[in-house]
This record gives C-alpha cells, structure tokens and sequence, in this order.
C-alpha cells in the first residue's frame, strides 16, 4: 500500500453492515492508506438498470443522474442489486459487475488496473468478494468484502 492515498476507513460490524470507522482516541473518523470511499460507492450503490435489463422503468434503481449523463451508458455503482434474489451461483456475474464498477478509477487515472475474485461460501450463505487495485504511483491495494449470497430463509420471490 505505498503511496496509496489517504481516505476515511470503514469497518464491518457483526451483523455484517459496513460503516464509518471512528478512531476511539480522538473521536474522530478513521483513516487508511487507500480508496476506500471510491470502492464503496462503485461496489455498493445501486446502477440503473438499461431497459433491455429491467422493463418497468420504475424498478430500474440507481442513480437518475446517469438518465442525463453525457456520455452513452454511463452509469455509476454496480449491478450487485441484479443478483439478490439469484437462487443459483452467479459468481462470475457477480465479478464482472463489480469489475465493471470500478472500471472508471482507470478512466481516471487512479489506477493501472484492477483484479476482482469472488469467493462463494453456499453452505454459510456468504460471498467474499476480493479486490486489488494497482495504482499509477506503484503500489497497490486490496480489501475483501463479505456479502450475503442471498437471505438465510430463502425466502425468494422472483423479480
């Protein structure tokens, strides 16, 4: 992780939901060496879905702001939201989709690029999804998220 950028920290609390970590000594937000911010909102937020995806324009979800973007089928976050209720593993899916969302951090010039795996665990119900980024200073970063793969019921109703 040399050179990588500062950025607040998040943390993963027992339930599994991820959140501003917060430094107990100074009461103030943690920090880490890297892009945790941009992988969040890239991995975490929802993309708008393309008509030929999702029919009702209404269930569409993401961003509305990419309705109006400049450039063509631009959207922003991933499609993670897309794999929900999927009742078989879709690990290769799930991949592209959050390698696709972080596509623009090379656009930018943030990174060189990127390498995404995604870990199934079926009998737990949990995904890893594992991430590294090569940034243009020469380092590089990695974060691993843990996910659910779909509700501990099963309860599913098609979309």
């Amino acid at each position: 992780m040399t050179n990588s950028p500062t950025d607040i920290a998040y943390e993963q609390d027992a339930d599994g939901i991820f959140d501003l970590a917060v430094d107990a000594d100074t009461r103030d937000w943690s920090m880490t060496r890297g892009l945790d911010s941009a992988l969040f909102v890239s991995i975490f937020s929802d993309a708008r879905a393309f008509s030929d995806e999702v029919a009702d324009p209404m269930r569409r979800r993401g961003w509305t702001g990419d309705l109006v973007s400049d450039v063509p089928e631009d959207r922003h976050g991933s499609t993670l939201w897309f794999f929900e209720q999927a009742r078989s593993d879709r690990s290769e899916d799930i991949r592209q989709s959050v390698y696709d969302s972080l596509e623009w951090l090379i656009d930018v010039g943030l990174i060189t690029s990127q390498e995404v795996s995604v870990a199934p665990s079926p009998a737990s119900r949990l995904m890893e999804i594992q991430v590294t980024l090569y940034l243009i200073s020469g380092g590089l970063i990695r974060r691993a998220f843990t996910i659910a793969q779909n509700t501990q019921a099963r309860v599913l109703a098609d979309i």
